[in-house]
């Protein structure tokens, strides 16, 4: 794990709010080069007249080149001071976040799965390319499966400007061993929260509860 940075090493973080609400799709464009990097889907269907309601949200390499760090199929959800590099579990197929079922026929069942079904603040890790070479990022996004579908907002999101430097989840600034430093100190203060799930509920009541979410967010960021 390097902690010194070549000169002119430098990290472009972008602070953002985007709802991922059930059949949206949303484009990620890392470096803000007009050209989309990633794409998240998020898609409701429907079957035997309505009785079965299927949601799956995906997140989805839009270059060659592009891969998402997960595990099997899914896009791990990592938290804050994960080193995003050449080390990374990178590979094609990655791209399933969480899935949710709701079946009604004489009673009602519901069912969830996928890393990201109850995801507070948690990060994606990327690789991508830029003119060729390969550059690393991350974004933030919190999730909440429900009976409705799943719902996702993107709170951030961020990439380190010199090919193959690699970069820590939650990372802002260009200083590697900084930012180590400091998520260790948070990784050390932060507990199981009590307001965790209140957030995921907000997320998950619609346009209505993601405003609400959105201010409770911008306070703990502020």
């Amino acid at each position: 794990m390097a902690c010194s940075l070549p000169a002119g090493a430098k990290v472009v973080s972008t602070s953002t709010f985007v709802q991922i609400p059930p059949n949206i799709m949303v484009n990620l464009d890392l470096n803000g080069d007009g050209i989309p990097d990633f794409q998240f889907s998020n898609n409701n269907n429907s079957s035997g007249s309505s009785s079965v309601l299927r949601g799956n949200l995906k997140v989805l390499p839009q270059n060659q080149g592009n891969a998402i760090w997960g595990a099997s199929a899914y896009a791990s959800a990592l938290g804050p001071g994960v080193v995003v590099g050449s080390n990374g579990a990178f590979q094609q197929g990655h791209e399933f976040m969480a899935h949710a079922t709701h079946f009604c026929h004489s009673s009602c069942l519901y069912r969830s799965g996928g890393p990201w079904k109850e995801a507070t603040r948690l990060y994606l890790g990327f690789q991508f390319t830029i003119l060729g070479q390969m550059h690393y990022g991350w974004a933030r996004v919190s999730v909440a499966a429900t009976d409705g579908g799943v719902y996702a907002a993107v709170t951030g999101y961020a990439y380190e400007t010199v090919p193959n430097v690699s970069i820590v989840t939650g990372q802002t600034t260009g200083n590697l061993k900084k930012t180590q430093d400091a998520s260790k100190r948070s990784s050390a203060s932060l507990g199981p929260s009590a307001s965790q799930p209140a957030s995921l509920g907000l997320l998950a009541r619609g346009s209505l509860g993601l405003d609400a979410w959105r201010r409770r967010d911008a306070v703990h960021t502020g």
